[in-house]
């Protein structure tokens, strides 16, 4: 009489390990087989947290095996488990030097979460990469399981890159175009940028700012717009065209944008505003 129970304390010992967000007749029937006539996709309930449980007891597989046709006169509980592991360092430091982007960088690994993670995608946002403090910087990331879920983790690193990047020499307005007697080429050899900066003269000259740079720093390159072609107040040439006639006249601009764009021009001599399309610098075209 004692061996069924020992039997189901044993088999209950043994989780069987879930990777999806659910349990599948696949997975019970890897525990028991004789769950086999249950289709392989078939849902049967959520599967656990990463290192939790999740057990089925005899009674509710007594339950599925009616649903579902099979004969058998004792059913043991069912663990099932989302294990967890050690991170892998290998695999921990591809991830970071995928993010990082920069081949010539030295990255040095100063410490990391110590805690075992489930199994899936380890994933280092480049903008989750903090300032360096004392020569190291603190970077979070996660390990992409299941549906699109995420598992906190976290190093902290010492990253060294040598490289050219483009510095402001005083500071510089947003919406202002950038002249080459403002910045000027460095090269560094320490800590990289939050985020990738200029690295030439050319890349930032006669650009606008899409916010104020300050005296000393980099820009980046997801703050250089190209200039508008057309802007609010500047004088600009009409072409009207009006089938087969022609026709050019003085105007103002209202509004400003670049090439291919709709702004809204002022006719001088009447006060009317109208909308035109920008054909070029300081050229708008109006169609009729």
């Amino acid at each position: 009489m004692i061996l069924p129970f020992l039997l189901a304390a044993t088999l209950a010992a043994t989780c069987h390990p879930v990777d999806g967000e659910s349990i599948l007749g696949r997975d019970l029937a890897a525990a028991d087989a004789r769950f086999s006539a249950i289709p392989a996709d078939a849902t049967l309930g959520f599967a656990p947290a990463p290192g939790s449980r999740r057990i089925f007891h005899g009674a509710e597989l007594t339950r599925l095996a009616a649903r579902y046709g099979i004969a058998s006169d004792l059913f043991v509980d069912a663990c099932f488990d989302r294990p967890l592991q050690p991170i892998d360092r290998e695999l921990l430091m591809t991830a970071l030097k995928t993010s990082l982007a920069l081949p010539d960088a030295k990255l040095e690994i100063a410490e990391s979460s110590l805690y075992p993670v489930p199994r899936g995608e380890i994933v280092f946002p480049r903008p989750a990469l903090a300032a360096a403090q004392n020569g190291a910087a603190l970077w979070k990331g996660y390990v992409r399981y299941g549906v699109n879920r995420r598992f906190p983790i976290w190093v902290r690193v010492r990253i060294r890159v040598r490289g050219s990047r483009v510095v402001a020499t005083e500071n510089l307005r947003a919406a202002a175009a950038v002249a080459a007697s403002q910045i000027r080429v460095e090269t560094s050899d320490g800590f990289p940028d939050s985020e990738p900066s200029a690295q030439s003269i050319d890349q930032v000259t006669g650009h606008v700012l899409r916010r104020a740079i300050r005296a000393g720093s980099a820009i980046p390159l997801s703050v250089l717009a190209e200039p508008k072609d057309v802007s609010a107040g500047d004088p600009v040439k009409v072409e009207v065209h009006s089938g087969a006639a022609r026709l050019e006249m003085d105007a103002r601009a209202e509004s400003g944008g670049r090439n291919g764009e709709t702004v809204s021009v002022l006719n001088l001599k009447s006060g009317k505003k109208f909308s035109a399309q920008v054909s070029g610098k300081g050229r708008v075209l109006v169609s009729q």
